[in-house]
């Protein structure tokens, strides 16, 4: 190949070269525009859900609550229920020892 034949083939290269150049640039900037354009609906999107986790995360420790204040209750009857399971023991008790005190005499 000889000077000429390069110049020749370089000069279409470059004719060809530059038009692609500017529509793939313009294709990269229309690209961003579009992007930057959709920032702001995924942003209230994202505040969307934030909002519904946040919901969430309040009803879950509401029903947290609820289930503590269950127990509390279940445990106070329990306790309630054995103290006079144990009175009601005790007083047995006294009524035997006093019977069998008033047979010894």
């Amino acid at each position: 190949m000889n000077g000429d034949s390069i110049v020749g083939l370089a000069s279409v290269i470059l004719v060809f070269a530059i038009p692609l150049v500017a529509i793939l640039s313009k294709h990269q900037r229309s690209m961003a525009e579009l992007m930057r354009q959709q920032m702001p609906g995924h942003n209230q999107n994202n505040d969307a859900l934030q909002q519904e986790i946040r919901m969430l995360r309040a009803e879950t420790q509401d029903l947290k609550d609820l289930v503590r204040q269950q127990m509390i209750m279940m445990d106070s009857q329990t306790a309630a229920a054995k103290n006079d399971t144990l009175t009601q023991g005790t007083n047995e008790l006294q009524e035997i020892a006093q019977s069998k005190a008033s047979e010894a005499l």
